[in-house]
C-alpha cells in the first residue's frame, strides 16, 4: 500500500548523488552531509562542509580510494566516508 508521499520520497532517494558515486574528472558542490562523526570533524576541519566546491581527481580502480581536490589541495578519502557527503553536479 503506497501513497503519493511514499512514492515522491522514493524517488528522491533514487535521485541523491553522493561523492563516492561520482564521476572523476567533474565538479561538485557539496550540499549535505549525513554523518557527524569524529571523522567528520576532522574532515569539515580540511574543508569538507555544505557549500564547498570539490573536483573529483581519480579513483582507484576498485573505487576505494577517491582522490579529490578541496580549497587548492588534494585529499583521499576511503568510500565508506565518501558515502556521507550529498552532492551535487555543478
Amino acid at each position: 500500500m503506497s501513497n503519493k508521499f511514499s512514492t515522491k520520497v522514493a524517488k528522491n532517494i533514487r535521485n541523491i548523488l553522493t561523492l563516492d558515486a561520482a564521476e572523476t574528472n567533474r565538479r561538485y558542490k557539496i550540499t549535505k552531509c549525513l554523518s557527524f562523526s569524529e571523522q567528520y570533524v576532522r574532515l569539515a576541519e580540511m574543508g569538507l562542509v555544505s557549500g564547498t566546491v570539490v573536483f573529483v581527481k581519480q579513483k582507484a580502480p576498485l573505487g576505494d580510494p577517491i582522490e579529490i581536490t578541496v580549497k587548492g589541495y588534494s585529499l583521499c578519502l576511503r568510500a565508506s566516508d565518501a558515502k556521507n557527503y550529498v552532492i551535487k553536479e555543478l
